[in-house]
């Protein structure tokens, strides 16, 4: 269900809740198949509980927005959004990937996948499920008669600022779009990941496994420790143990004068980014377990 706390303007919240897909039992999306297991069957047995705020959809929805105006400015010759279909392991693998062009150069079919982001996403390079979504698709349009040459995502930056641009250095992206290649697996290596998706995803929905999520899986970030003058906002360094950050203030002529502080870990996944998060036995025990350690060391 889709609610409206900030009190949205109509068409907005017409336009977040329109296409909203529904459960159909042996069909599973390119998206949903790279989904962990556990997130996607606890979303399924909890759809009518589950609610998300309009506002939480406004990126998905520019992301639509764009795709809409590439797709009016595309040439023929092109599979633009095309809706495939394959059946593996006893289901329907469904994808609709945002473009598949003929490319001279390459002497072969070129696939695209464009991609709105923000800028600290883009320094992480091509995310895992990235790379996987891209091989799924490729592997549906090899079954479908069209063999995938080269594929690529075409980046673009929604928090890309000019003026960051001039003083963020060389590392920072010379413009809000940017293309990013992937590495396409072998042919065997997408057949055989997309057949254990299927299976995996069969088991956890007949209740026979449930895998927890992998660290990777909830976007697990680390807890570290940064070592602060009295005072002082910014952190004299941060380190990845309490113990070196212990160790170093030991070091200093004027130790008394600063503290150690916990920079909390997480798991981004699961706090801000999974709608069966509430039904969640696994996260509640992580949660459970971050408040208990969530602590502050003075020296």
């Amino acid at each position: 269900m889709i609610t409206n706390n900030f009190n949205l303007p109509a068409p907005i919240v017409r336009a977040v809740t329109f296409g909203q897909r529904k459960h159909r039992p042996g069909f599973i999306s390119v998206t949903e198949c790279i989904k962990p297991p556990q997130m996607r069957t606890l979303e399924i047995e909890h759809a009518a509980e589950i609610t998300e705020d309009a506002s939480d959809r406004l990126f998905a929805l520019m992301g639509s927005a764009v795709h809409s105006v590439l797709e009016r400015a595309m040439t023929d010759n092109v599979f633009q959004e095309e809706f495939l279909s394959a059946e593996i392991g006893g289901w329907t693998v469904t994808g609709k990937p945002d473009l598949l062009e003929y490319d001279v150069a390459a002497d072969g079919y070129l696939l695209s996948d464009y991609k709105m982001t923000s800028v600290a996403v883009f320094f992480g390079g091509v995310k895992a499920e990235w790379e996987a979504q891209i091989n799924c698709y490729s592997e549906l349009f090899r079954l479908n008669g069209f063999p995938v040459g080269a594929a690529q995502i075409v980046v673009m930056l929604r928090d890309w600022s000019i003026g960051k641009k001039a003083s963020g250095g060389d590392d920072y992206p010379p413009c809000p779009v940017l293309v990013l290649p992937v590495n396409l697996w072998p042919e065997e290596g997408q057949s055989n990941y997309l057949l254990a998706r299927v299976r995996a995803h069969q088991l956890a929905q007949q209740g026979v496994e449930i895998p927890e999520c992998t660290a990777e899986e909830r976007w697990e970030r680390p807890a570290r420790w940064a070592l602060i003058k009295v005072g002082n906002k910014r952190a004299h360094r941060v380190v990845d143990t309490v113990e070196a950050a212990f160790a170093m203030m030991g070091l200093l002529p004027d130790a008394d004068k600063y503290q150690v502080h916990k920079r909390p870990g997480g798991s981004i996944r699961c706090e801000s980014y999974c709608r069966a998060a509430p039904w969640c036995d696994q996260w509640a025990a992580i949660e459970a377990a971050q408040k208990e350690a969530d602590l502050t060391y003075t020296g």
